[in-house]
């Protein structure tokens, strides 16, 4: 789960008890979207900025992907995005 403070939360027992995650970039101040290959559960995108537009929205700067269960962090394409809103995963695509 992403939340609008950039920080990240990982469940492994349906939510009852999450644990934080750090941050994926000390630079980003929010958390658009997140989506887990279902092919492969430790490969995990995130889009970076608030999707639901108010009077103080956060923007993002791309995309990241995690092949380790969200430990580590690469930056991938789309850095003028500023609001990912959505992340779709193709199962039958080699990540």
């Amino acid at each position: 789960m992403g939340a609008a403070t950039a920080e990240l939360w990982k469940s492994v027992n349906g939510g009852t008890r999450p644990t934080r995650r750090s941050s994926i970039a000390k630079t980003l101040q929010s958390i658009g979207a997140v989506a887990i290959d279902p092919s492969n559960s430790k490969i995990v995108w995130v889009g970076t900025g608030e999707a639901w537009t108010r009077n103080s929205v956060s923007v993002g700067d791309g995309v990241y992907k995690s092949t380790d269960g969200g430990e580590n962090w690469t930056k991938r394409r789309v850095e003028d995005s500023e609001h990912i809103a959505k992340i779709l995963v193709n199962p039958s695509r080699q990540q």
